[in-house]
């Protein structure tokens, strides 16, 4: 779930910048690099359903907005 909606925001992204005549070497970057930051940030702030188990193995303190995710 988080995945498609990732993607669908990096394709929204990129469509808008498209009509935008920007440059379009940054407008695949741009909008992988916000999908990949979407999805990266989905685990560690609970937003998946998916456990948290290479944090939970490797006991890695994930502190952010004072929160602790083990």
């Amino acid at each position: 779930m988080i995945t498609g909606i990732a993607t669908a925001v990096g394709v929204i992204l990129r469509q808008e910048l498209g009509k935008k005549h920007f440059n379009p070497f940054l407008l695949n970057f741009l909008a992988a690099f916000l999908g990949g930051c979407i999805g990266g940030v989905a685990g560690p702030l609970g937003w998946s359903s998916t456990s948290n188990s290479h944090f939970e193995k490797n006991q890695i303190k994930f502190s952010y907005l004072n929160r602790e995710l083990v």
